[in-house]
């Protein structure tokens, strides 16, 4: 069997930057609620005591402990977060991170056979995008969307590998885009903590030992009912037909996460390190599913690994759903973080979908430019994760 591994690789943020001053200048009961969260010392210090008695078996009490300082936070940890202006598209967004994914991998889109697309959420109702960007690329292959929530990126890579690795297809490009600014209503609280962006990649064939080395995937049945969808009024005009879909959560939400993410990631990650056949220490850097502020710290807990193997966009992006996966894996790459020849394990959580680790390793993979305003130098990237964590210490 042929090996498969990632060509180029590309993201794009959108430009608008939405910071923290936006809602408490727009909604002052947001500003005072920052305030009477600076003043809960005593429950975060406790929460805080109690992480040290924590074992591997108690993962929810675990997730608690480190959810615990950014719980009365009405940002929840996010500082800063990009978003679609009225008129962009979840199509638009993608095509500029597939355009700049075949530059930097200087071939001509017709050497591509197949576009696969994971969108979340399509700029129509009852279809994805795959043939809308298709279509504005003037590309004459196939094209198809996945649908696994926030794991349809990595589904969507492991996908276009196993294209290549049957011979099916020479050069796969994937796309995923996250808008979740048009599907979440400004007012509701989870607007503060997500926001848009996408990768794109090309999945070419790669040389022996390289690529994609093996996956596990476990479907999040579990997890079914705590995130839903409508039907919902467009009125920045920016979808097919005025009617865009809405994100609606739920009061299970936090709880699905809370009591299913941490078992997910133990046996996602050993299923995918049995299939690779290396080892947990062989594995030089990890990308974890950081939807929340939380979640890299957490996640490295859970395997019991050094947090200094992996990168947390969070601070930058907030939430950025399926697009995390690219995003974090470009900016690791860009930062000197992952280096040529390096294994990396990957990990994203889709709830009422699946769960998915892969290991891959790294090989020549070309890079798009980082987005603008978002420093190039590890050290410079982290400042913005250093200001996050230094107001958890003034709790």
């Amino acid at each position: 069997m042929l090996s498969a591994g990632i060509r180029s690789l590309a993201v794009i943020l959108p430009d608008e930057v939405r910071d923290n001053d936006y809602w408490r200048q727009k909604y002052p009961e947001i500003a005072q609620a920052e305030q009477r969260w600076f003043k809960k010392k005593a429950k975060a210090n406790g929460h805080k005591a109690q992480e040290a008695r924590i074992t591997r078996e108690t993962d929810s009490l675990l997730f608690d402990a480190t959810m615990a300082p950014y719980l009365d936070d009405p940002f929840h940890g996010t500082i800063e977060r990009r978003v679609l202006k009225p008129g962009e598209t979840t199509t638009s967004l993608a095509l500029r991170a597939a355009r700049k994914a075949i530059e930097v991998a200087n071939i001509p889109p017709t050497e591509i056979d197949l576009l696969i697309s994971h969108s979340m959420f399509p700029d129509r109702m009852g279809v994805g995008d795959a043939a809308f960007i298709a279509k504005k690329l003037d590309y004459q292959g196939g094209a198809f969307n996945i649908d696994a929530t926030c794991a349809g990126g990595l589904t969507a890579l492991l996908t276009a590998c196993a294209f290549v690795q049957s011979g099916q297809a020479r050069n796969v490009l994937v796309v995923t885009a996250t808008n979740f600014s048009r599907a979440i209503d400004e007012l509701d609280a989870s607007s503060r903590i997500t926001g848009d962006g996408a990768g794109a990649f090309i999945i070419s064939q790669e040389k022996q030992g390289y690529g994609w080395l093996g996956a596990k995937s476990i479907h999040t049945g579990e997890t079914c009912g705590a995130w839903g969808l409508e039907a919902a009024p467009d009125l920045t005009n920016s979808t097919t037909g005025g009617t865009k879909i809405k994100l609606v959560t739920t009061n299970n939400t936090m709880q699905a996460i809370r009591v299913s993410f941490g078992p997910y990631l133990r046996r996602c990650t050993e299923g995918a390190l049995e299939a690779a056949n290396v080892k947990i220490e062989d594995i030089k850097f990890f990308i974890f599913h950081t939807a929340t502020a939380w979640l890299a710290d957490y996640s490295a807990k859970v395997l019991e690994i050094d947090p200094e193997r992996t990168i947390n966009t969070y601070p930058w992006y907030g939430n950025i759903g399926p697009a995390i996966m690219p995003v974090s894996l470009h900016h690791a790459a860009c930062l000197g973080k992952l280096q040529h020849g390096d294994l990396v394990l990957l990990y994203m959580f889709g709830g009422n979908a699946q769960a998915v680790a892969a290991v891959m390793r790294w090989g020549d993979t070309k890079l798009g430019p980082m987005p603008l305003g978002i420093p190039n130098k590890a050290a410079e990237f982290e400042n913005l994760r250093m200001r996050s964590e230094l107001i958890e210490s003034l709790i």
